[in-house]
C-alpha cells in the first residue's frame, strides 16, 4: 500500500528534480515507476531509481542520472583546456559529451556547440576564442536515451595576447628643418613603438626606437626632434601590450623642412 504519493512538480531544462513515493507492506515491496503509461526501467532509461527501506517502509526516489563535474585544465589567449569526471552515468553506459561555450554577456541560445565528445575521454579544448574575453562554459553527457542536466558552469577570461594588426593611418608632418609630427590611429593598445630612420630606397639605415604610452584618444601622435634638415626620414609604428609587440606598419616618410 502507498502511503505518500510523489508531489506534483516542474522541471525546467538544468534543474535537478527528485520525487520520491513511500510504500509499506509484506517484504518484498516492488515500486514500479510509469511516465506517459510506459514503464520506467532504471536499466535502459536516463532516470535513476534509488530504494531505501525504513522500518516496515520502503522509499523509492526517481531522479535523472549526474552530470559530468568539469574544471579548467589551462587557459590561454584564443584556447580554453578543459578536463571532466563523470558522476552516475544513470545505468546506461555514456555515448558521449556535449560542451557549450559563449560570450558571458550572451545567451546559451548562440553558443558555440562541441557534439559527441568520445566517451573515452576526460579532456579536451576549446579552439577559435578571442583574447582577453569572458566566457561561460558547461557539458553535458548523454546516453543512448537522452541528455544529462548541465552541468557546473565555468565562467573563464582568456589571456591577452599581443596585437594582430598594425596601427592604421599612420601620417607624417614636417613642422620644422629638424621635426616631424607622427600621427596614427588609435585602438584599445597600452603602448607604441616609433621606429624612425633616415629613408633610403634600400632600408640601411637602422631604426631608433621611441616608446610611447597611449592617451585614450581616437588618433595619437609624437613629434620627433633633433632630426637633420631637409633630410628624409621613414617612420613605422607597432602597437603593444603586456602580451608582445604586434606587426609595423608600412614605411612612410617624409623630409625635414630647410631652414
Amino acid at each position: 500500500m502507498i502511503t505518500s504519493y510523489p508531489n506534483t512538480t516542474l522541471a525546467t531544462q538544468g534543474e535537478e528534480k527528485k520525487m520520491s513515493c513511500t510504500a509499506h507492506g509484506e517484504k518484498p515491496i516492488m515500486v514500479r515507476w510509469e511516465k506517459e503509461e510506459r514503464i520506467i526501467n532504471p536499466e535502459t532509461s536516463r532516470y535513476v531509481v534509488s530504494v531505501k527501506e525504513v522500518g516496515d517502509e520502503v522509499i523509492s526516489t526517481l531522479q535523472p542520472p549526474d552530470p559530468p563535474e568539469v574544471e579548467i585544465r589551462e587557459v590561454k589567449d584564443r584556447t580554453i583546456a578543459l578536463r571532466w569526471t563523470m558522476g552516475f552515468d544513470g545505468n546506461s553506459p555514456i555515448t558521449g559529451f556535449d560542451i557549450e561555450s559563449k560570450n558571458k554577456s550572451a545567451s546559451w541560445d548562440t553558443a558555440q556547440k562541441t557534439k559527441d565528445v568520445s566517451p573515452q575521454l576526460n579532456q579536451a579544448t576549446i579552439i577559435d576564442l578571442h583574447p582577453s574575453s569572458t566566457y561561460n562554459i558547461r557539458m553535458f553527457a548523454k546516453n543512448l536515451i537522452g541528455k544529462s542536466e548541465a552541468s557546473n558552469e565555468l565562467t573563464i577570461t582568456t589571456d591577452e595576447a599581443a596585437p594582430d594588426g598594425p596601427p592604421q593611418d599612420v601620417q607624417l608632418e614636417a613642422l620644422s628643418s629638424q621635426s616631424i609630427r607622427v600621427t596614427w590611429r588609435n585602438g584599445a593598445i597600452r603602448g607604441y613603438q616609433v621606429g624612425y630612420r633616415e629613408y633610403s630606397s634600400g632600408g640601411n639605415y637602422q631604426f631608433s626606437v621611441i616608446s610611447v604610452e597611449t592617451t585614450g584618444d581616437n588618433a595619437e601622435s609624437l613629434v620627433l626632434d633633433n632630426l637633420k634638415k631637409f633630410t628624409q626620414y621613414g617612420v613605422v609604428v607597432q602597437a603593444s601590450n603586456s602580451a608582445g609587440t604586434g606587426p609595423s606598419s608600412t614605411e612612410v616618410a617624409a623630409t625635414t623642412l630647410e631652414d
